[in-house]
């Protein structure tokens, strides 16, 4: 897998493996102009403001970008990555202007209630396998989301949640696959409204 981050990890998480916590005072940006590649892999761009403009490719893998002051990342279970501190600014934590292709992919960010948290305007595609749903989840725990671009997935699952969800006018969410799926738009954290 790969992981790239702006934020800090300790020596001693490091050198033990498992579950990290990526924090820090630091308020650098992670992005991504070219093309990160994996086969059987996961790719984690985490960091206080992150951002895709060029290709993800996570096969058979989990892709994920996590923007806040403090990102927590599970090496396994149904979600990887969970924002636990916002930004303290009113630009995008995470965004996806490029192409994203995975099992399963993971857009999370923790922003300003009243500004712009999640910005997807590129592709996804979630393609699932055995052990992986072909999940796609953007959550904003606190700012709004917004889902400009194009979003596919076979007999998957799509989240776009915020404390408000914008779809523009050239938003496609497709989850038409042989037996279906579920788009769930929510205006609250976790989609309570």
């Amino acid at each position: 897998g790969f992981v790239a981050s702006s934020l800090d990890l300790s020596n001693d998480q490091f050198l033990k493996g498992g579950n990290f916590l990526f924090k820090g005072d630091g308020k650098g940006s992670v992005i991504n102009l070219g093309t990160i590649h994996t086969k059987g892999g996961d790719v984690f761009l985490i960091g206080y403001h992150v951002s895709n403009e060029g290709t993800i490719h996570a096969d058979g893998g989990v892709a994920g970008l996590g923007g806040g002051a403090e990102v927590f990342l599970a090496m396994e279970g149904e979600e990887r990555l969970f924002i636990r501190k916002e930004i303290d600014s009113s630009e995008v934590g995470a965004s996806n202007d490029g192409v994203i292709r995975a099992a399963e992919v993971e857009i999370k960010a923790r922003g300003n209630p009243f500004a712009l948290a999640i910005r997807h305007g590129g592709e996804i595609e979630a393609t699932g396998i055995a052990h992986r749903s072909g999940r796609v989840l953007l959550v904003a725990d606190s700012g709004k989301t917004e889902v400009a671009g194009m979003i596919q997935t076979e007999s998957g699952v799509v989240h776009a949640l915020g404390t408000e969800v914008h779809l523009t006018e050239g938003a496609a969410i497709d989850v038409s696959g042989r037996i279906g799926g579920e788009v769930l738009i929510g205006g609250d954290y976790r989609g309570d409204n």
